[in-house]
């Protein structure tokens, strides 16, 4: 089963990195599920893709699915009407 969210952060007054961590927060919440650790594999994924992949093994809390997949869409990636960045996710499960 896979689950799609997407959410916007755009204050103009923040960091990337901050916005970054309340989208993250933001899409757990959504989809209720714990906030995965962000190892530095995930920034360098994020860096050179515009995504991530966090496995099941980067949660403190037991969860039922193998892999959450965050996605940055806008911010020279495309361009959202309103100037906002758009974080996605997919939340795979089996």
């Amino acid at each position: 089963m896979t689950a799609s969210k997407t959410v916007c952060e755009d204050s103009g007054e923040e960091m990337f990195v901050q916005e970054l961590e309340k989208a993250l927060i933001s899409l757990c919440k959504e989809l209720e599920i714990p906030i995965p650790l962000w190892l530095s594999k995930n920034t360098h994924e994020f860096a050179a893709f515009h995504q991530t992949i966090f496995f099941s093994e980067q949660y403190t809390e037991p969860v039922k699915f193998d892999r959450f997949q965050i996605r940055l869409i806008g911010r020279d990636v495309s361009t959202n009407p309103d100037g906002n960045h758009s974080f996605r996710s997919k939340e795979r499960r089996e």
